[in-house]
């Protein structure tokens, strides 16, 4: 090629070799793969009714395992928001508090407790914190005093949204 001394690689050719020889070596993988399951496959259609059954119940305890462990680990906090419960000193009111721990603003925020009731503050910036009593959430559904929630709710989750994603904490 004119331009290129000894030595040299074409850096356009070269890409394009890198990228069939993964492509081969994704084909080969995909063979044996698929090869090595039709052994496994086979080997087992041969073997005797009980090891079947000891094979299902083995994969059977696999996946509870996993999926309790999944389950285990929680939820995921993407915001990082950090979510509690308070009591106001001299009202003993149930306050919600949220804290932004996350670097970044939090904008159109949105604090839904038991799906039913919200709180709206336009931004949470990070390292502030918002702790508003139950009785300031309001169902949106229903306008005025009747749609507050009432000071001795139960309360069984909150949930975080804003602009930037959302976090859910439940309650025991």
């Amino acid at each position: 090629m004119a331009g290129l001394g000894s030595g040299q690689s074409d850096p356009i050719h070269g890409t394009q070799e890198a990228a069939e020889r993964a492509r081969v070596a994704a084909r080969q993988s995909a063979a044996w793969l698929r090869d090595e399951a039709g052994r496994l496959y086979s080997s087992y259609q041969q073997q005797s009714k009980f090891f079947k059954w000891r094979a299902w119940i083995v994969a059977s305890f696999a996946l509870v395992s996993l999926v309790s462990l999944a389950k285990a680990m929680g939820p995921s906090n993407s915001i990082n928001a950090h979510v509690g419960l308070a009591r106001e000193p001299m009202t003993n009111a149930l306050l919600t508090a949220v804290t932004n721990e996350s670097t970044d603003d939090w904008t159109n925020v949105k604090l839904i407790m038991n799906d039913t009731y919200e709180f709206e503050k336009d931004r949470l910036g990070p390292g502030q914190n918002v702790n508003p009593p139950v009785t300031q959430y309001q169902n949106p559904k229903v306008k005025g005093p009747a749609g507050k929630a009432p000071a001795n709710i139960e309360l069984k989750k909150l949930r975080v949204e804003c602009s930037q994603g959302s976090f859910e904490q439940e309650f025991n």
